[in-house]
């Protein structure tokens, strides 16, 4: 277990058939709170994702490639949504 400057002890990765996630354990409670959470395929695909931005960067890429880049990076974003929706932020970590 980590301690972080605010006090809240971040527990070590927990894996489980689904997926990864990172919790928060309130100290006077026990609860966990997940903060982040990803599954293998998302995992794989913001992987896939990085590498493909990379080569956009270091040089010139047709059309098509550039479209496949920008419809990984939503679809990305859809199933980290989707996660989200599954695994709720605790109150002391949403922004307002």
């Amino acid at each position: 277990t980590t301690v972080q400057p605010s006090g809240w002890p971040i527990s070590p990765i927990s894996t489980n058939s689904e997926g990864m996630r990172m919790e928060i354990i309130c100290e006077s409670c026990g609860t966990a709170y997940p903060f982040s959470v990803t599954d293998k395929k998302l995992r794989q695909n913001i992987q896939k994702y990085k590498e493909m931005a990379k080569r956009l960067k270091e040089r010139q890429c047709s059309e098509p490639f550039q479209r496949r880049v920008q419809r990984l990076k939503e679809d990305n974003v859809k199933r980290s949504r989707e996660l989200k929706k599954q695994y709720p932020l605790p109150p002391l970590l949403l922004s307002e």
